[in-house]
């Protein structure tokens, strides 16, 4: 008997009961459109520090608490920049968590840099920025958040950086970071082919 599937009802006809025989799919034979996860990985910054960093070059540690799980891995940055382990589109989520102290017109930002060209070129290509105004409060705390969908089609070539800096008239921007909480981190995950 034929299969038939009834997109009004979602219904599929002409299998048996207990369905396919085991075997008959398996992930070599499911079309190549189809996608799985292969890689996520999160690392955080263990470490505070103040002021601009271009790049985040130090103080990173893959998450490790207890119930925390990675998909792949992906190895830490070389000097600040990241290589992505496989080619792919990759999702890029940088979080910062961070303070500013007795400051009118804070604006902290979180960049993603790309390049294309093994860094011979960067590219701003994911902006975060948040304002912190109130110049009398002593503690003035901010997260920011960036994005990146990035096509990795050569993983020689196509890398990442993460910097933040103080886009505002004043200075004294605090970047958080702790080797317990994932206050300031990265996530990365390799969503489907290239």
């Amino acid at each position: 008997m034929a299969l038939g599937f009834n997109g009004g009802t979602n219904v599929i006809t002409g299998l048996a009961t207990g369905g396919l025989p085991d075997g008959s799919v398996d992930q070599d034979s499911l079309a190549s459109s189809v996608n799985t996860i292969i890689y996520s990985d999160m690392w955080r910054l263990t470490s505070s520090f103040d002021d601009d960093s271009d790049p985040i070059s130090s103080n990173w540690e893959r998450v490790d608490n207890n119930g925390e799980g990675v998909i792949g891995a992906v190895s830490a940055p070389s000097s600040g920049i990241w290589t992505l382990p496989a080619t792919g589109i990759w999702h890029i989520h940088f979080h910062i968590q961070g303070a500013a102290l007795n400051e009118n017109n804070a604006w902290p930002s979180a960049y993603i840099y790309t390049t294309v060209d093994n860094g011979s070129n960067w590219l701003k290509t994911g902006i975060g920025h948040q304002a912190t105004i109130d110049g009398s409060a002593s503690w003035q705390y901010f997260q920011v958040d960036s994005h990146v969908f990035l096509d990795v089609a050569d993983t020689s070539n196509v890398k990442f950086k993460l910097t933040t800096k103080n886009d505002g008239s004043s200075g004294n921007i605090r970047t958080t970071g702790n080797t317990e909480e994932n206050q300031t981190f990265v996530q990365m995950i390799r969503l489907g082919g290239t």
